[in-house]
């Protein structure tokens, strides 16, 4: 069974004939081993299929597949572009699984009278486990088909026991293994373009039969259809193709201009293969090839240039080392394969390579090896990496790994000098336990496959604190546990939307300081990659750790999930508040805390606020919250006032015990210099007018908030209701003024000044604000650095524009009269003032005052 090619009867097939031995020469025969092979990598890949579900998914077997299908059904083709990756093989390997789906349901009567269309309406998120089994059916099927497409190529390109025991690592690597099962792109780009290496190998050492070139051309199609990274295969087989050209046989001028030309031709034959399946297969190129390419690269670009957090060595980061991929191979390759690669390493520093694995050999293992080389040193450069995107390397591992057992078990034959029957038995035992070896590691973690790691380098032990653990299997088996104790369950949980829904029947909640605050949860479940990372607050992971949990879901020696339940009452670490600041108003209202949302680029003059209340008790009042923006000299800067949740949920509805969430927006008033400010709350009953006042006294102020400096202001966003041009000393410009009283006397005149910076300033200027009669004596001033001193000129920048508030409080003793309102700046240190250019002739303000309005005070 496991004897060489050229070792096979030449009557082989006339034997296959004899009916007496029929049976006997099937099972000596390829086709037996094909049919065994297929069984081997078919039954663990399809056994248990919806068990559990990763994190990645529900989008495929949910909203894209539904929306490529829809798109193919209505005719809109452009629609048929979901992501970057592309997807498209796996889009439609899932569409074949669910149509036969539909197909088989609806003849045994299991769906009733319901239309294809009204079949993929119901292929959404959260996926039914009923869809999930049919949608990884079809990849399950093609990764296995292309294990036995690899084998026969293998044979081709080396031998039979080559062929075999590669497939054997192949089929039973629990890592290729995993995603074998799932529907994602990454088994299926993996299996399809080492078909098309191998496949252009066997065109390039099997006597360029054109069947070869075709078959790779095809896959590589079907491979960059799949996912993008496959690109990486052109480059090793243009490598490939001039290493051969360049060999010794093609020294010749006339076998170089030859060999040269049918090479060109083949690498364009194969390239336009390829790009025929990519076109026919993908219907968005149909009507939009060029603008389809680019947004796809441009998307790819974008995505891998970093961005989401990877747990690695300990820590949370979004940019792993490049040696982070070495890791991985150390890790996910089971012991046999690993030694076997390393076994196939070591004979490359042997000097009888060539001599023990053959001339032909040597050149074909070596063109894997630069295939592995260039893929993993590219996937290193960008700065996302994940474990799976490493997985197209592990086929071609896995034949190196056969090779270099093929490469040191002949030398042991030879040194136990056995007879040629006895080399046969070595060899077949040999397989044999390979096989049993392989498919222990395998078959131990069936079907959480994801969970093995190289028992060599700690295994479950000590993998988790070296790197991210987990896409989501094991969090059915959470909320299984939580479906015993009843529908009315609430819980919270990592990939609640993804991946805990589909099996949770219970009332789920997204895990976040927010949901297992507000929503009064029995129960939350931590996951460990989560955990890992810190997310989602590294105070709430903390608080709940320090509690013992109900339940640990252990997959192969790994605790993946931890079901907590809800401590009553919620300690302060579970607050969602960014700030914890716990004010009562009344006997009715708890203030329990507050965030600030993070200001935009550039700041678009809001400050985000969200406060948190508890309700103490149920009220018949309607409050309305009031809230004002203040600096140290309490000038209010910005004001909001509205019911909570955006009058949305007045404080007469909230039940006893209630916590609300209140998303506020204050508009801060154009032209608010830059610094630190604070958040003053006030509750009144819009309808009596009535304060409720906070138990203690005073009111509490929140902060301090930064504003950061405007960018881009124009004067007509001011407001400028006395708009005038004024230029004090070629530095500063007076934009315009507001005014704002009563004018009797003992009022205050609230007077809002306008500044533009026109230079940069070293010194900082001071501003007068005076109220004068008729013989210009002062009744009343303000004189001050601008905004109360807060915000000096030293500090302003060129074009900037600066709000500045004054009160003048009018004295009581002055009499009914004509006043007029003089502004201007002067230098603290010497008392000079700055000089006032105005009006259109540019002359000098005698007394370089500038005077604003006249005002008539009266009683």
């Amino acid at each position: 069974m496991f004897q060489e090619n050229q070792d096979l009867p030449q009557a082989g097939a006339v034997k296959l004939k004899e009916p007496n031995h029929s049976f006997e020469s099937f099972l000596q025969s390829k086709r037996f081993e094909v049919l065994a092979l297929f069984v081997v990598a078919l039954v663990p890949r399809v056994m248990g299929l919806g068990i559990f579900l990763t994190v990645d998914e529900p989008g495929w077997l949910g909203l894209h597949t539904g929306h490529f299908m829809r798109a193919i059904l209505s005719g809109d083709w452009a629609a048929t572009y979901r992501r970057y990756h592309p997807a498209v093989t796996l889009m439609w390997m899932i569409a074949i699984g669910f149509t036969l789906q539909y197909l088989i349901q609806s003849r045994i009567g299991l769906l009733g009278p319901i239309s294809f269309a009204g079949f993929l309406e119901q292929v959404a998120e959260p996926i039914d486990p009923v869809f999930l089994s049919w949608g990884r059916l079809p990849v399950a099927l093609m990764t296995s088909a292309c294990i036995m497409a690899i084998y026969l190529l293998l044979g081709k390109l080396f031998n039979r026991r080559v062929a075999l025991l590669a497939a054997i690592l192949l089929s039973l690597d629990p890592f290729y293994l995993a995603f074998c099962r799932l529907a994602l792109p990454d088994a299926p780009v993996s299996s399809l373009v080492c078909v098309s290496l191998l496949s252009f190998m066997a065109y390039l050492w099997q006597g360029r039969r054109m069947r070869y070139l075709v078959f790779s051309g095809f896959a590589f199609g079907l491979a960059l259809l799949t996912k993008s990274p496959a690109v990486l295969l052109a480059p090793v087989i243009v490598l490939v193709s001039l290493v051969i050209l360049c060999r010794p046989s093609c020294r010749p001028q006339t076998n170089w201009r030859r060999e040269g030309l049918q090479l060109s031709g083949a690498l364009l034959l194969w390239m336009g293969i390829a790009g025929m399946v990519f076109f026919a297969l993908w219907p968005a190129m149909w009507i939009a090839p060029v603008s389809t390419l680019v947004r796809m690269l441009g998307q790819a670009v974008h995505e891998a240039a970093g961005g989401w957090a990877s747990f690695f060595v300990g820590r949370s980061t979004t940019h792993p080392p490049p040696w982070f991929y070495l890791v991985v191979l150390l890790i996910r390759t089971t012991p046999l394969t690993l030694v076997g690669f390393i076994a196939f390493l070591l004979s490359l520093l042997v000097g009888n390579f060539k001599a023990n694995l053959g001339r032909a050999w040597g050149g074909k293992a070596l063109a894997l090896l630069t295939y592995v080389v260039i893929f993993t040193a590219s996937m290193a450069m960008w700065a996302n990496k994940a474990e799976r995107f490493l997985l197209p390397i592990f086929p071609p591992i896995c034949i190196l790994a056969a090779l270099g057992i093929a490469y040191w078990v002949p030398m042991t034959i030879a040194r136990l000098r056995l007879d040629y029957l006895a080399r046969a038995r070595f060899w077949s035992a040999g397989i044999i336990f390979a096989l049993l070896l392989q498919a222990g590691w395998s078959i131990l973690h069936h079907p959480y496959y994801l969970s093995f790691y190289n028992p060599i380098f700690g295994g479950g032990f000590l993998i988790p604190k070296i790197i991210g653990i987990g896409l989501g299997e094991g969090l059915e088996q959470a909320a299984r546990y939580l479906n015993v104790k009843g529908s009315g369950v609430r819980a919270a949980s990592w990939y609640q939307e993804e991946c805990f829904n589909t099996f949770f029947l219970g009332q789920p909640f997204p895990l976040s300081k927010g949901s297992v605050f507000g929503n009064e949860l029995d129960y939350v479940v931590f996951y460990v990659n989560q955990v890992q990372r810190q997310l989602p607050d590294p105070q709430l992971v903390q608080c709940f750790q320090s509690l013992k949990p109900e339940h640990t879901v252990h997959l192969k020696g790994i605790d993946y999930a931890w079901i907590y339940r809800v401590p009553k009452p919620l300690p302060d670490c579970v607050m969602p508040a960014q700030y914890v600041k716990q004010t009562q108003f009344g006997d009715q209202i708890l203030l329990l805390g507050y965030d600030v949302v993070e200001n935009r680029e550039p700041f678009d003059g809001k400050l985000r606020i969200n406060l948190y209340w508890r309700a103490l008790r149920e009220m018949g009042e309607d409050y309305t919250v009031y809230l004002k923006l203040i600096n140290d000299a309490y000038k209010i800067w910005g004001q909001q006032d509205s019911r909570p949740c955006w009058d949305g949920l007045p404080t007469n509805t909230w039940k006893k015990g209630q916590i609300v969430g209140d998303k506020r927006e204050i508009d801060v008033l154009p032209g608010t210099p830059p610094g630190l400010y604070r958040v003053e709350i006030i509750l009144y009953d819009l309808h009596s007018g009535q304060i409720l006042e906070p138990a203690g006294g005073g009111r509490p102020l929140l902060g301090p908030v930064e504003i950061p400096r405007w960018e881009s202001l124009s004067v007509e966003a001011l407001g400028i209701e006395h708009p005038l041009r004024a230029n004090l000393g070629n530095k500063i410009s007076l934009l315009g003024y507001n005014i704002e009283s009563g004018f009797r006397q003992g009022d205050n005149i609230h007077l809002t000044l306008f500044w533009q910076c026109l230079e940069e300033m070293e010194q900082s200027y001071t501003v007068f604000t005076h109220l004068v009669d008729a013989e210009d004596n002062i009744v009343a001033q303000k004189d001050n650095p601008p905004v109360d001193g807060f915000y000096p000129t030293a500090k302003w920048e060129v074009g900037e524009i600066v709000r500045d508030l004054y009160d003048l409080v009018i004295p009581s003793e002055v009499p009914s009269s004509e006043y007029r309102l003089k502004v201007g700046m002067y230098l603290h240190e010497t008392g000079e003032r700055l000089p006032i250019y105005s009006g259109s002739e540019k002359y000098i303000v005698a007394d370089r005052a500038l005077g604003l309005q006249q005002v008539i005070i009266g009683p």
